[in-house]
Parts: C-alpha cells; sequence; structure tokens
C-alpha cells in the first residue's frame, strides 16, 4: 500500500508522445486494429463511432487528460494533509473529499502511457526501446535528486549517502524508480499483445483485478488473505493493458448517466468508507486502504474518467481554453517535477488564511484551491522560463 505523502505517484505520459504519432499513422481501419490483436472485449461500450481519428482529434483529448491529471496531482498534495486531521472533522472531510475525487491523477497517466506506449505497431529491439526511454526518464531522476538533496540539506535535513540511495529525494520522485520497472516491462508487455486477441487481453486484466486489486482490498479490511503467489499480473503493468484495452471505446449516449452513476458511486465508496474505516477506531487514525491505487472502485472511476474524456472532449477548436490545455499538457513533465518546491513556499505564505474568523471547513477549501492555483501556475511559468533559456532537457523535459 502506498504510505501517506507518496499519493501522486505517476506516470509521465509526456514522454509518449510520439508513439502516439505512429500509433495514428498506423490506424488506417478498425480492421487493422483487430488483427494487431489488441482489442478488448465490451459488454458495456461500443468501439469509437471514428476509428480512424485525426492526429489532431487524438491529441486534445489526450492533452486534456493530462492537463487534468496534472491539476489532480497539485490537489492531492495540497489537501492530503487535511485528511490526516482526525481531531477536527470539519477539516478531515475537506481533506478525505478532495484526497478521494484527486485519486485517479495516477491511473490516468498510466492509462494514457499504455494506450500510447502499447498500442503502437511501431516495432524496435528492446534494447533500442530502452535507451531511448530510459534515458528520458533517468536523467530528470538524477537532476532533480540532487536539487531535493540540495533543497533539504539547506532546510537541516541530515542526509547520508544510504539514505539518498535507498529512498527518494523527494516523495513525489518515487513514481520514476517505479516507471523505470514499466519501461523494462514494456517490451515483454508490447509482444504478448501482438500475438494476443480480446480473450487474452480480457483474461490478464481479470488476473490482474483480483491480485492487486480485490485480494489485497478484502486482506486489508477482513485479515483474510488466501496465500496465493500472483507473478505475473502485477503492480501498475494493469492499468498499462487497461489503457490499450479501451483506446477504441467510447461511452455510448444512452449509458451516460449509468457511468456517471456509477462514477459517483465509487467515488461515495472511497469517501464514506475511508471515514467509516478511520473513525471506527478507538484512537482514529486515517485508514488508506480505499485510497489505494489499486482498489476496485478506484480502478473503476478512474477508467470512467479516461472515458469520459475521450468520449465528450472533442478535437479543440484552438479557443483560448483549449490552447491553455495544451499549454499545461506541455509542460506537465515539469510541473510534476518542480511542483513541491513551489507548494511548500507558497502553503507556508497563504496560511493566513486559515487563520481567519469564519467557517473553518470553507476556508480550509478556499485554502487548498488557492494554494494549488498558485502553485500550477507558478510551475507553469518555471517551464515557460525553461523554454525560452534554452534549459536542457534533462532538467525542464
Amino acid at each position: 500500500m502506498i504510505r501517506r505523502y507518496d499519493p501522486t505517484l505517476m506516470t509521465l505520459s509526456l514522454t509518449d508522445r510520439e508513439e502516439a504519432t505512429s500509433a495514428d499513422a498506423s490506424k488506417k481501419s478498425a480492421e487493422s486494429l483487430q488483427n494487431a490483436g489488441a482489442t478488448f472485449a465490451q459488454p458495456i461500450l461500443h468501439p469509437a463511432n471514428t476509428p480512424n481519428a485525426t492526429k489532431q482529434e487524438h491529441f486534445f483529448y489526450v492533452d486534456f487528460l493530462r492537463c487534468f491529471a496534472i491539476i489532480q496531482v497539485i490537489l492531492l498534495h495540497t489537501s492530503a494533509p487535511f485528511a490526516t486531521t482526525t481531531s477536527a472533522k470539519g477539516l478531515f472531510w475537506v481533506g478525505c473529499i478532495l484526497d478521494s475525487i484527486t485519486r485517479s491523477c495516477v491511473p490516468l497517466f498510466l492509462m494514457i502511457s499504455g494506450m500510447l506506449l502499447l498500442s503502437s505497431r511501431k516495432e524496435e529491439p528492446p534494447v533500442t526501446f530502452l535507451q531511448r526511454r530510459l534515458w528520458r526518464v533517468g536523467s530528470p531522476l538524477i537532476a532533480w535528486t540532487v536539487i531535493y538533496c540540495g533543497w533539504r540539506f539547506s532546510r537541516g535535513a541530515q542526509l547520508d549517502w544510504q539514505t539518498v540511495v535507498n529512498q527518494p529525494a523527494c516523495y513525489h520522485l518515487q513514481y520514476l524508480y517505479y516507471l523505470i520497472g514499466l519501461y523494462l516491462a514494456t517490451p515483454i508487455l508490447q509482444a504478448f499483445l501482438r500475438g494476443s486477441g480480446k480473450q487474452e487481453v480480457f483474461y490478464f486484466l481479470a488476473v490482474w483485478l483480483l491480485a492487486t486489486s480485490l485480494l489485497p482490498t478484502v486482506g486489508s479490511l477482513t485479515g483474510f488473505l488466501p496465500p496465493f503467489i500472483f507473478v505475473t499480473a502485477t503492480g501498475f503493468s494493469g492499468y498499462f493493458i487497461l489503457g490499450h484495452a479501451l483506446r477504441n471505446y467510447e461511452i455510448p449516449k444512452n449509458r451516460y448517466v449509468y457511468f456517471a452513476l456509477s462514477a459517483l458511486g465509487c467515488l461515495s465508496i472511497t469517501i464514506v468508507g475511508t471515514y467509516l474505516l478511520t473513525f471506527s477506531q478507538p484512537n482514529p487514525t486515517l485508514n488508506e486502504t480505499l485510497f489505494n491505487y489499486s482498489s476496485p472502485q478506484i480502478i473503476v472511476y478512474s477508467a470512467i474518467l479516461f472515458l469520459a474524456a475521450k468520449t465528450l472532449v472533442g478535437q479543440g477548436i484552438e479557443s483560448w481554453a483549449d490552447r491553455c490545455i495544451k499549454s499545461v499538457s506541455a509542460a506537465s513533465f515539469t510541473v510534476y517535477l518542480v511542483h513541491p518546491l513551489f507548494l511548500t513556499y507558497i502553503s507556508t505564505q497563504l496560511k493566513w488564511i486559515l487563520d481567519l474568523e469564519a467557517h473553518r471547513s470553507v476556508l480550509t477549501l478556499g485554502y487548498v484551491f488557492s494554494v494549488a492555483l498558485v502553485t500550477l501556475l507558478c510551475s507553469w511559468l518555471f517551464f515557460q522560463v525553461c523554454r525560452l533559456l534554452k534549459v536542457p532537457s534533462w532538467l525542464a523535459p
């Protein structure tokens, strides 16, 4: 289970843009996709009405999802401390609700990367693939590890080589280590999908759901965990496959309400369930079982948001809002890397909001959104300045 303050680990799907280009160029028809052995069972979904979507259509809803997910990341980091404040239920509710709403950030980034990487028809040796991919993640990881070590040292932290090697220099960098593992597995997953049909893909997802979601969640809630050992469909690999499997599907118009209610139901389970699990203890402390990214309701909630964006967003009309979305999407990797620096400073500067004489819960909500908005703006401006100064991509990708 991911511990508190490691909540926004995310796949940096911005680096997967070029695979989408080759994927789009190869999608001549729905039949060619099926021949690639990568379609998915559709008991409640239907294929997209326009499988030959243009490059612009494809990238805009991906840009929208990236923008949406990076905003969720910052909101999650900002609201997380309030979810641990069990001594004041008003503050807890603010943190719990926002924490639950933004839990789809990691799954969305994972599904975007899975869709772009695994749907590519470009075949290349694993060594070639890894040389490109690992450098794009490894070089920023090294650079920002040095930056955050220096930042922590300036704030009085005691650092030694063992600490630096054994754990990320800052909590949000942890996922870059997991991302390297996912990239190492990608050539294997690509080969699996090229030789698989929808039944094999469905089987993989079913085993993944059982192994990483249902059994661990039941075990955490009841203490009963069968001693089965799953060695293949584990970790975050299922989100990669899920994004690939859903790439050609949209929500039918006659089921919009059904999917909306399902998403709200999953969200309610997370919020209410977390409250009950937390305050059912003699000494209430935050119970994060349902906050886990692999919890069943988080998986369903995230998949519905992914499909909703794919179905409803459209191709973009170059309005100012569309241009903002594309700009934030392009900056999402750098925003993710730098935002804790701004968040720490801005949250301190705006704490006076919490001291005002008014309803504490309303002030807390205003504080969270204010800090998140200013943090996003500063992080985006940092990216733009780096582009103007032509800062190397290993520092501002």
